[in-house]
């Protein structure tokens, strides 16, 4: 079982650009990837061609994605929907903020992952609904 490594940049700010570029680094220097295993979906391909990466274009997405702008939070999530369903049934999916720096293997954690297991970085925040399930949570868009 593989697994697939995305990144999401967008926006107008080369700082996102300049952060996965260390983000993708520390990746690399701990994992041996190929070009297959790591997906940036961004606004910009072209600045991605010299990066051992494969670059997904989200350019005609980011309006519908967000909701004609009003709702950026949406993008990620919606990225990663488009990820999972376009993901091979045998690769897992690992998704990893610009912003991030990875400083051990990440082997430990990716063999973890099964059909029914998701991981979350500890540091993100305290769980707002401990012991509850958010089952039939509606988005904006009225998916669910």
């Amino acid at each position: 079982m593989g697994t697939r490594f995305i990144f999401i940049e967008y926006g107008n700010k080369d700082i996102y650009f300049k952060e996965l570029k260390y983000s993708l680094m520390t990746l690399k220097s701990l994992h041996d990837l190929t070009a297959d295993d790591v997906y940036v979906y961004t606004e910009r391909v072209d600045r991605y061609k010299n990066l051992p990466i494969t670059p997904v274009s989200i350019k005609d997405d980011v309006a519908s994605y967000s909701l004609g702008g009003s709702y950026h939070f949406r993008i990620k999530p919606m990225v990663i929907r488009r990820a999972l369903q376009e993901l091979p049934v045998s690769n897992n999916l690992f998704f990893v903020d610009t912003d991030t720096y990875i400083k051990s293997s990440l082997s430990q954690r990716i063999s973890e992952i099964k059909p029914d297991v998701v991981l979350m970085n500890e540091f993100e925040k305290t769980n707002p609904y401990a012991g509850s399930v958010l089952n039939n949570l509606l988005l904006p868009s009225g998916l669910m």
